[in-house]
């Protein structure tokens, strides 16, 4: 201790610029500290849910938790996996070490998922929730309108495809969840007898209303001049007509057959010489766009 105090009295001027630079420093450091009521504590985590619609608790915890969970096990730095399994709903909680990059860590959780949406039951899939905090604040936000206004159609597809997009376009915002209301859908009606009179089941309906939002390649006209010309098929239904429209099965020969899935059915007959008719005219026409340009 003698020795220290005999330094600070020798060298006074040196023990001041060791001072001043230590009070700056300090100050520096004060000012960009990080200060925040309420710290964000919550350990790293990837939170994985699944929607499977008609199952049981049971069946949710054997065809989809359980794969998920062996799916995402062994990750580095993966320190606890937790699950939760309900009626038509997987949830699954991935945490990690404390010093892990999560950005990092929801990467390695997505191509892990990849690996085994295969062996999920069809039409289920897998999605990583939005990076969100234990602090996080939810907002509530009621969408009205006025006597004689917009429909309650209307008021939902505008909070679903309009509002929600410009929500999740604002910075901060982790996700946006559209709750209440309807969106518009197409209803098809059939006639038991109708489709009994030309061989038909309620599949053959259902696999035509899905069929008419298909995107198919046409192929192409491998030479034409030189070049090869792509086909593009317009088939998708963009309004209740066309829908109404749609064939439901062939005739003979691969002709399309009048066999509408709206209630009225034309004459298979007259179906077929129109449906032929059609498809003769495009052939003609296709052939005298290669002669022209030949």
């Amino acid at each position: 201790m003698k020795k220290v105090f005999r330094i600070v009295a020798d060298h006074p001027k040196f023990v001041l610029v060791v001072l001043a630079a230590a009070a700056t420093l300090g100050v520096f450091a004060w000012r960009s500290l990080a200060v925040d009521v309420f710290p964000d504590i919550s350990v790293p985590r990837v939170t994985i849910q699944t929607e499977a619609g008609g199952l049981t608790a049971e069946e949710v915890e054997q065809l989809v938790t359980i794969p998920v969970e062996t799916a995402v096990n062994g990750i580095p730095g993966v320190s606890t996996i937790r699950s939760s399994s309900g009626g038509s709903l997987s949830f699954v909680w991935v945490d990690f070490d404390w010093n892990a990059d999560l950005d990092r860590a929801r990467f390695a959780v997505f191509e892990r998922l990849a690996r085994v949406r295969e062996a999920l039951p069809e039409g289920v899939s897998c999605e990583i929730a939005p990076v969100v905090s234990v602090t996080g604040e939810i907002m509530l936000v009621a969408l009205t309108a006025k006597e004689g206004g917009a429909t309650p159609f209307e008021l939902r597809e505008l909070a679903e495809y309009d509002l929600r997009t410009r929500l999740l376009g604002i910075p901060g915002i982790g996700e946006v969840a559209v709750i209440g209301g309807r969106l518009p859908e197409y209803r098809v009606s059939v006639d038991p007898r109708r489709l009994a009179e030309h061989a038909l089941s309620v599949g053959d309906v259902v696999q035509a209303a899905q069929d008419t939002r298909t995107l198919l390649s046409a192929g192409y006209l491998p030479d034409l001049a030189g070049e090869e010309v792509p086909i593009r098929q317009l088939s998708r239904a963009d309004s209740l007509d066309a829908l109404a429209r749609a064939a439901v099965a062939t005739g003979v020969d691969g002709i399309f057959m009048e066999t509408h899935v709206n209630p009225k059915v034309a004459k298979s007959d007259a179906a077929n010489a129109i449906r032929f008719a059609e498809v003769e005219r495009l052939w003609k026409t296709l052939l005298k766009v290669r002669e022209a340009v030949a």
